[in-house]
């Protein structure tokens, strides 16, 4: 047991940023050692209170309904010591990085770097307005076979010889996978193949000098509509 005699006038202010799914943080203290302020948040700050300070524990109803799918958030380890219990307190940064799970911006949102949205966007994205964004352009010159990396994009045809083939693979592919193919030389020519299964389309390719198609894969088949021809 506690001596109560023991405490000083002085008690210790411990703040410790992280991240965690879990709502009630550890039993272990800081040690109350005074350290240099300019060092770190984390460090103890010293302050002179001479009134007793009771024990509390702290409500997690809120934290614990925000930790479905044990999903981590970012939190502030704040404790008052000696005579008070750590206290988990949820915040929304840590490390300059954002924890959220939907959020409403009332001004105007830039983002320098990639944007990744996991395994894809699910539900509906309604945008209203204009929608803004670059699509990747690949020159072919020679024959290819499609793979996953070439999602959305724009697959420009310039044959060295006569035509280039784009091979639609059997596996690998998700559902929804889409890209648009154009075949932008004069006098060549484009076919669309697939390594098993049939092609559902008007016709296996594209003859004519700018025509294109958008191509698509269902998980079961490949469709493919636009300026679609016979290939000789």
């Amino acid at each position: 047991m506690i001596d109560p005699t023991s405490y000083s006038d002085t008690q210790y202010l411990s703040l410790k940023t992280g991240k965690s799914s879990q709502a009630e943080p550890g039993n272990t203290p800081t040690p109350p050692t005074p350290r240099d302020l300019k060092d770190s948040v984390n460090d103890p700050i010293p302050q002179s209170d001479i009134s007793a300070i009771k024990s509390q524990v702290h409500d997690t109803l809120e934290w614990d309904s925000l930790l479905f799918d044990n999903r981590e958030r970012p939190f502030v380890d704040l404790q008052l010591y000696p005579d008070a219990n750590k206290v988990r307190l949820p915040i929304s940064v840590k490390d300059y990085n954002l924890y959220a799970d939907n959020g409403k911006f009332y001004e105007d949102v830039t983002i320098d770097g990639s944007v990744s949205i996991g395994q894809g966007i699910r539900g509906d994205l309604d945008v209203a307005g204009n929608l803004k964004f670059l699509r990747a352009i690949e020159v072919v010159t020679q024959n290819k076979t499609i793979s996953i990396d070439d999602k959305s994009k724009i697959i420009h045809v310039e044959p060295d010889a006569a035509s280039v083939t784009l091979t639609l693979p059997a596996f690998g592919i998700p559902t929804g996978f889409t890209f648009d193919v154009i075949n932008a030389k004069q006098g060549a020519f484009t076919v669309i193949a697939t390594e098993a299964g049939t092609l559902k389309a008007k016709h296996p390719g594209l003859s004519q000098a700018y025509s294109s198609a958008t191509v698509y894969w269902t998980g079961s088949d490949w469709f493919a509509i636009g300026d679609l021809t016979p290939i000789a």
